[in-house]
């Protein structure tokens, strides 16, 4: 369960962690947030078997559980009447992450101090910080972790996680985003996210120009939706991003409208009606970004 401590000195906090923070607080008084106090006690409860966690995540092996255990990277399990360990929800989304983190290489050290930003919120005036990201998740958001190269975690919603991995100018080394949302998808209420960005799996400095160039997009307010697909073609990767936006309660004649939907490469532009005759037009431009 996550757990308030004595408060720490956010200037010891990096420029990351300082801005999710304040993500965070904007959360606060909301009704998931409110929501998240009354499954506080569902989340942590052990519950699952061994067994049931290999299954769920294929990749672990009673062998992993037990390394992992012996190193400190593991809560502290509750025995069932048989004997054996169960884990909680928490502690199925704890694998997920340590997997991801042992797969790029992160030493024991790294990972824990990811684990204790995660799940061991400090600040008294912060609780519960997994599990409101967490219930977030549950409202259909996409919701990511970001860890630095010393292991130094943050939670952002999908889109602002763009944003201020481009403002961060003091983030030089590789960072890591991690899929929040996919590791809480087995256990959440819908079948699907609304917003349809690919997370980046490593930010270095060959990835970060297409990182700006999502957050340019992201910044301009006129761009309502943003559908990012990973390609690869001849050993090549790049980005299609795919901006739409729409325009409301237009006034244009007849020539105007012709000129505005006249076809424009890698541009599609739809005009329609609403209800109650206004007529809007709609802007798909396609970009490639290598």
């Amino acid at each position: 369960m996550t757990s308030s401590k004595n408060s720490n000195n956010i200037s010891q906090k990096t420029f990351l962690q300082i801005h999710s923070l304040l993500e965070f607080d904007n959360i606060v008084g909301t009704n998931v947030y409110n929501k998240t106090f009354a499954e506080v006690e569902n989340i942590n409860e052990p519950r699952y078997y061994p067994q049931q966690i290999i299954k769920l995540i294929p990749e672990i092996t009673s062998r992993k559980l037990n390394d992992w255990d012996a190193k400190g990277l593991l809560v502290q399990h509750r025995q069932s009447d048989n004997g054996w360990r169960l884990f909680s929800l928490a502690d199925v989304i704890r694998l997920r992450i340590i997997q991801d983190l042992k797969t790029y290489g992160m030493s024991n050290i790294q990972i824990q101090k990811t684990l204790n930003d995660i799940f061991e919120s400090n600040d008294m005036k912060r609780q519960y910080l997994f599990e409101t990201f967490l219930n977030v998740c549950a409202t259909a958001r996409k919701v990511v972790i970001i860890v630095e190269f010393d292991g130094s975690a943050s939670f952002y919603l999908e889109d602002t996680a763009y944003v201020n991995l481009k403002m961060d100018k003091s983030c030089c080394k590789p960072v890591l985003i991690l899929p929040f949302y996919d590791y809480c998808m087995p256990f959440m209420p819908h079948n699907g996210y609304k917003m349809a960005i690919t997370t980046a799996e490593i930010v270095n400095e060959q990835s970060r120009a297409r990182i700006d160039a999502v957050a340019d997009k992201l910044i301009n307010n006129e761009n309502k939706n943003i559908n990012i697909e990973r390609k690869n073609t001849r050993g090549k990767e790049y980005l299609i991003m795919k901006t739409t936006s729409t325009e409301t309660n237009l006034n244009l004649s007849p020539k105007e409208l012709m000129n505005r939907i006249k076809s424009k490469p890698y541009t599609k532009t739809i005009p329609f009606v609403d209800e109650n005759g206004a007529m809007s037009i709609t802007t798909e431009v396609t970009d490639k970004i290598k």
